[in-house]
């Protein structure tokens, strides 16, 4: 697993463009086409998990206070 603590801004987008270039390598429009489009379906979903954590965490601390 990738400590992206550890990461700076640039290495962080290497890592993507090099990814990137690894899973398109040798493929055809239309699969990499399907694999964006997973992708980012991914990412949405991550961003979602993310952001319900951040809304859990804040409504137990605001519980916390009262």
């Amino acid at each position: 697993m990738i400590d992206f603590k550890n990461l700076t801004a640039e290495e962080l987008t290497l890592l993507a463009e090099a990814t990137a270039l690894a899973l398109s390598k040798g493929r055809s429009a239309a699969y990499i086409s399907v694999l964006s489009d997973f992708l980012s379906s991914v990412g949405d979903l991550l961003s979602l998990i993310a952001a319900h954590q951040g809304y859990v965490a804040e409504l137990e601390e605001q519980s916390e206070k009262i």
